[in-house]
């Protein structure tokens, strides 16, 4: 008679082949249903020999017997040798063709090596591990790998699988499995990841204003120190670590960065932050400014994720203005006079406001003219005026070089009286 035998996995009744190479299985527990081509009443559990595993539980008559099978090695084996058994009237068997399958039933070990980064705007985000396995890598986020809902890892070591496009919100509890040919299976936990294509809403850059000294509004000139501007800050906390950019177009030039990336704090959120500059970065723009240019700004909010917006321009633009007036006494008061309110003449290159050591009374309002200015002083007491000064500022607040009035003799008192 002859005899083959059919395995079970006593873990899912699945069967196992007897197939080259040998089928791998996880199974704790196998069934061999041994059958004979004919009646035998001499086959006993002896004859059979398992190497990588134990025998128990044998039992059966006629034509079929079955034995449940313990691995405890990589690889079983299962054999009935010829001439163990006879038929009913003494034939002696055949050989079993030996029976060899793989055992493992150790899972895989994973680990994460680089996390997906959070919180990003990147929708299909990378994530690398570690396993000590090859297999099929499965993953409980819904939408899966780029590739499909599963992934052949083919070789040990780092790994690193890329999700399909995922929807805005955070990713937590969710975790990958590796299964290797055995069917043992590992989950991993992702650590919690958030994913944010959301754009900061938009916004119009605030004022903008020269500091320090003479501030003029809509002027950059020679004395200023610095500039701020305002940019409001929405009440989104995906901005909280953001960052906010300055930028600058110098005379219709195109926009670039002006001074460095602000990094927004919680406690800025839902306010006007005002972001200042040094006079020094401010003038550096467009390889340094140059006299009668003018600067519109506006700035990029971007988030913790990376997604940006670039504001609508401030309304405030600022003229570069940075030359002084120069002045020069014209004609000097006439002296000695008896005239109270006498008047002299300035020439400047400038238009601007009038500034003397004394009080005038024209030109009303206190302005020069560029060319020459006559000016009037309001009534001065009888005495000597050596030390009376003029200057001129010009609209942007720049202040011109001070001239010192000729000295002039105010006689008010007529001769003595005579005979």
């Amino acid at each position: 008679p002859t005899i083959s035998v059919v395995v079970t996995n006593n873990d899912d009744s699945s069967t196992i082949n007897n197939t080259s190479p040998p089928t791998t299985t996880n199974a704790s527990a196998i069934t061999a249903t041994f059958t004979t081509s004919e009646v035998t009443t001499d086959f006993v559990s002896s004859h059979v020999v398992v190497n990588g595993g134990s025998l128990d539980s044998f039992s059966g008559s006629g034509t079929t017997y079955t034995a449940v099978i313990t691995p405890s090695s990589s690889i079983v084996r299962i054999n009935v040798s010829a001439n163990r058994f006879t038929d009913a009237v003494g034939n002696l068997n055949t050989a079993l063709t030996q029976f060899v399958m793989f055992s493992d039933t150790t899972a895989p070990t994973l680990s994460e090596v680089t996390p997906v980064p959070t919180p990003d705007n990147d929708n299909t985000p990378s994530y690398t591990f570690t396993t000590n396995e090859t297999g099929t890598l499965t993953t409980s986020i819904t939408e899966g790998f780029t590739g499909g809902a599963s992934v052949n890892i083919t070789s040990t070591g780092n790994n690193t699988v890329t999700f399909a496009a995922l929807g805005d919100g955070s990713y937590a509890g969710k975790t990958l499995t590796l299964t290797d040919a055995a069917g043992n299976a590992t989950n991993l936990s992702i650590t919690t990841f958030v994913i944010d294509t959301t754009a900061p809403s938009a916004f119009t850059v605030g004022a903008v204003s020269s500091t320090g000294n003479t501030v003029v509004s809509n002027y950059w000139n020679s004395t200023n120190t610095g500039i701020d501007v305002i940019v409001p800050v929405a009440s989104d906390t995906s901005l909280t670590g953001g960052t906010i950019q300055l930028r600058a177009n110098v005379a219709g030039g195109g926009y670039e960065n002006l001074g460095d990336a602000y990094t927004i704090q919680g406690s800025d959120l839902g306010t006007n932050k005002t972001i200042s500059n040094t006079a020094g970065t401010f003038e550096a723009l467009s390889a340094g400014l140059a006299e009668g240019e003018s600067v519109a700004f506006t700035a990029i909010i971007t988030d913790s994720s990376s997604n940006s917006t670039t504001g609508t321009a401030s309304g405030t633009t600022l003229a570069v203005d940075q030359t002084a007036p120069t002045i020069s006494e014209q004609t000097v008061v006439t002296t000695p006079s008896n005239d109270t309110t006498p008047t002299f003449t300035i020439t400047s290159n400038e238009a601007g406001a009038i500034t003397v050591s004394q009080t005038i009374t024209s030109p009303s309002p206190a302005n020069a003219i560029s060319g020459n200015t006559d000016i009037t002083f309001d009534i001065l007491a009888a005495g000597t005026y050596n030390s009376e000064t003029v200057s001129v500022r010009d609209a942007a607040g720049n202040d011109s070089n001070t001239v010192t009035l000729t000295t002039f003799v105010i006689d008010t008192t007529a001769p003595s009286a005579f005979t």
